[in-house]
């Protein structure tokens, strides 16, 4: 029919031809009302304000509590700093007086062996005999060819019987016993010779010499220059009596023994010493930090001594006090 005709033509046409397009939607922007924390932030300071991101601070509160924390975070580390310098400080201080007391027992130490050296080769003159160690732990003098005696000590002397150290040697070649026996040993003589008058001959004079040579070898050099065929020493004074001579330094009756004493050849040197010094002035000492200073201030005119003007300190022996950059 014809009315079916004309639908089939109608749908023909609209299924060949596009559909419409729909209108396009209106693009809206919509900005965001500002947050808290972000009002926050923009309040703050660029320092706070990086700490508060850092630490993800979203408040006034929490950026003062963080801050707290840091604070003592600090004041911890300022003193566990203080406390490792005070630590390394002190550990300095320590090994510093360490150091000095090394250099303090190396001095006496050396002092000690030129003290020990000097006793012992005047003991090994004087009957002393130095021991030796045997491979059975035991120590031997030998006394004879071809006889050796057992000892309790480093030295043995064969004049008194004694067993000797470092400590006992010095001592016992000054005692009075050893010294007479020593005496007896070389010449039969137990007592000392005593230095005559100025006023003896010659002859005289070398009698006495030659009685204090036999009475102790080691003061015979001692004595053979304190016995002169002229008038006395400087040092030397004839006593009260007009017939002792009398030692000026020790203020003691000269004879062959008090020649060969230490303490006579010490008080001596210090003695010549002074009066070099009266003659010529102090000489200036090798060392840039060493010089003479008055002993007493309140005496400037006084006796000198030597001092170290570094360490404020009065130099009294050649060990102490001693040194340069290069040669310490």
């Amino acid at each position: 029919c014809s009315s079916c005709t004309t639908s089939s033509r109608l749908l023909s046409y609209t299924m060949g031809k596009k559909a419409p397009k729909a209108p396009k939607a209106k693009e809206v922007l919509v900005v965001a009302a500002p947050s808290s924390r972000d009002s926050f932030l923009e309040s703050l300071n660029e320092e706070d304000a990086k700490l508060a991101l850092a630490v993800g601070a979203r408040d006034a509160t929490a950026l003062a509590s963080e801050k707290t924390k840091m604070e003592e975070r600090s004041r911890k580390a300022l003193e566990a700093q203080k406390t490792q310098a005070w630590k390394n400080a002190k550990q300095q201080a320590w090994e510093k007086d360490r150091e000095k007391a090394a250099r303090q027992k190396e001095r006496e130490d050396k002092k000690w062996d030129q003290q020990v050296k000097v006793v012992r080769d005047r003991a090994l003159q004087e009957g002393v005999l130095e021991s030796q160690e045997h491979m059975d732990g035991s120590w031997y003098v030998q006394v004879g060819t071809d006889t050796w005696k057992m000892v309790q000590d480093r030295y043995f002397c064969t004049l008194c019987e004694k067993h000797l150290n470092d400590s006992t040697l010095g001592s016992h070649i000054e005692s009075k016993d050893h010294v007479k026996k020593l005496a007896w040993q070389q010449g039969g003589l137990t007592t000392c010779p005593v230095v005559p008058p100025p006023q003896q001959t010659a002859a005289t004079w070398a009698n006495a010499a030659a009685g204090a040579a036999a009475a102790s070898g080691a003061a015979a050099g001692a004595a053979a220059a304190a016995y002169p065929q002229a008038p006395l020493e400087p040092w030397q004074e004839l006593g009260q009596d007009g017939w002792q001579v009398r030692c000026i330094p020790c203020d003691k009756v000269i004879d062959a023994c008090h020649l060969a004493k230490p303490d006579h050849v010490s008080r001596l040197q210090a003695w010549q010493d002074r009066q070099n010094v009266l003659q010529s002035g102090y000489q200036a000492p090798a060392l840039p930090y060493l010089a003479y200073v008055p002993a007493d201030p309140a005496y400037p005119a006084g006796e000198r001594w030597m001092k170290c003007l570094l360490c404020k300190k009065w130099v009294q022996d050649e060990y102490s006090h001693v040194g340069t950059n290069q040669a310490p």
